[in-house]
């Protein structure tokens, strides 16, 4: 515990009196330090919550000539201690003064200022030797309370779950909440559920300055941001600290001592994560290609949740590389972060994120990530496992939709009593005439004759190997093994399919209305699913 001035002024053993007892809030301050002076102002030689020891020698005995120079002698002092903000004032009596001068009282009690009378059978070396001991034993216990969280820190740093033990732990030593963010800003673990919305408010106050530590209120919580980077200045996240109590120094050592574990288990954690998505990639890929029922023995250990349930959504969402592993982040499994994202498989599939997603759970998640990323996302029917195949083709065609709304500027309606601006396309609620006829009805007189008919002008090759790489969903190499031809020899082809288009293949839009246009020209003659020549 710490000395207070209430504590100094009650301590039997030392024998102080108290003449003023201020306010609680005064009498309740903590000791810092004690400070022996006779000057009149020794603001420069004090510092704050330190207690002011003296005899008196600053203020004139009174006479009835000096009456007027004690008043104002007794004023200054006061207010020069006061502005120093020391947190009492310790006067020596029957040395200079037989007691107190009463103007000083008068003026210590305006400015909540606590006094104590030393009598003379006291030395005042005593007095600075009970704070001073007072002092060292508080910060004792303090450094051994330092160490003993340190300790539990670092055990916490090796145990199996690193992040969520260090989460835990560093909430309980500094008394507070924390949390953790990924390097795009969305929560990877939290203390307390109810923090989360404090420590965004946080992040989204805090400087430009984004390299170095900060502080700051937030809600009437002491809150503590601190970058966390790698040796090489890779990015790994913010770790953001709050307390209601204002941190000491020992509070400060340790939110960054905690933020260098922070730093080597998520640089330690990195490449499993590389791993986990590249897992998670490949089961996107099984499960578009047919082999949706053996997900159900790894749904638990990829994505932290059981199997969604039918009926099912199939979204995809197009954007930057930056802003798809943000997504991906924010609807990975956090532990007690407030995350509702469990019913869902993800994974990114080529230069897309795929997400499969039951029915009922799907507008809760577009609409909090349309309203946080820029990106396009496209939403395909109604599905069953079995047909993930074909939702994966509508919400590609959505997606087409949406990105080409965004780039119009226009605003499309794609859930029902919410407006985007053109970043979300529902298949189920897209105009007739764009989802079908303006496609497949164009097919025999525009897209057909412009686009497969272009393509078969040059060859016939040409058109199946556009075909199998937009039934292998735009993959090179998948591609490349599927025909037995080399990586090379395919780039080769799909340059040439761009000059005969005169579109680029890298437009969903133009992928999308080809996948539909080659399959019905191509449907009078061979199967839909097209076969190796």
């Amino acid at each position: 515990m710490a000395l207070t001035v209430n504590d100094l002024a009650h301590d039997t053993k030392l024998g102080l009196i108290p003449r003023i007892e201020t306010s609680p809030e005064s009498m309740n301050r903590e000791i810092f330090w004690s400070h022996p002076t006779e000057l009149i102002n020794p603001q420069m030689f004090s510092q704050s919550d330190e207690i002011i020891v003296t005899s008196g020698a600053m203020i004139p005995r009174r006479t009835r000539a000096n009456a007027r120079a004690v008043d104002e002698a007794a004023r200054v002092f006061i207010d020069n201690i006061a502005s120093a903000h020391v947190c009492a004032l310790a006067f020596g009596t029957r040395l200079l003064h037989k007691t107190i001068p009463q103007v000083l009282l008068d003026y210590a009690r305006s400015r909540d200022l606590p006094v104590l009378e030393i009598p003379i059978e006291v030395p005042f070396s005593l007095v600075m030797n009970a704070v001073a001991l007072g002092v060292e034993s508080q910060r004792q216990a303090q450094l051994r309370q330092a160490y003993s969280d340190m300790r539990n820190l670092l055990q916490a740093a090796s145990s199996q779950d690193p992040i969520r033990a260090l989460t835990l732990n560093l909430d309980t030593s500094i008394g507070g909440w924390c949390v953790l963010f990924t390097p795009y800003g969305s929560v990877a673990e939290s203390s307390h559920l109810s923090v989360r919305d404090r420590a965004l408010t946080a992040m989204g106050a805090r400087a430009s300055d984004e390299r170095n530590p900060q502080s700051m209120r937030v809600e009437g919580d002491h809150v503590r941001i601190v970058p966390l980077r790698s040796s090489d200045d890779t990015e790994l996240g913010t770790l953001v600290a709050g307390s209601r109590m204002v941190p000491t120094e020992f509070d400060q050592t340790l939110i960054t001592f905690a933020a260098s574990l922070f730093g080597l288990a998520l640089f330690r954690r990195h490449g499993q994560d590389e791993t986990l998505q590249q897992m998670r990639s490949i089961m996107m890929r099984k499960a578009f290609d047919g082999d949706a029922a053996m997900l159900s023995d790894f749904t638990r250990t990829l994505w932290d949740c059981d199997m969604p349930r039918e009926p099912l959504r199939v979204i995809t969402i197009h954007g930057s590389a930056k802003e798809l592993r943000s997504i991906a982040a924010e609807i990975s499994p956090i532990r007690r972060s407030g995350s509702k994202h469990t019913d869902r498989i993800f994974g990114q599939v080529d230069s897309s994120l795929w997400i499969v997603t039951s029915s009922q759970a799907y507008r809760r998640m577009v609409k909090v990530l349309s309203g946080k990323y820029p990106v396009a996302i496209g939403i395909s029917g109604v599905c069953d496992w079995q047909g993930l195949k074909e939702a994966q083709r509508q919400a590609l065609i959505a997606s087409s939709r949406a990105e080409t709304a965004t780039s119009m500027r226009t605003t499309f309606h794609a859930i029902e009593g919410d407006e985007q601006s053109g970043s979300i396309a529902l298949f189920d609620e897209m105009p007739q005439a764009h989802a079908t006829s303006s496609v497949v009805s164009a097919i025999d007189e525009d897209a057909a004759h412009v686009m497969a008919i272009a393509l078969a002008q040059r060859s016939d090759e040409l058109c199946h190997t556009v075909l199998v790489w937009l039934s292998q969903l735009c993959n090179n190499d998948r591609t490349a093994k599927f025909l037995g031809i080399h990586r090379h020899t395919l780039a080769k082809r799909l340059s040439d399919a761009e000059q005969a288009l005169g579109r680029s293949l890298n437009d969903p839009q133009t992928r999308a209305e080809l996948w539909l246009a080659l399959n019905a020209e191509y449907a009078k003659q061979t199967d839909a699913t097209p076969s190796a020549r």
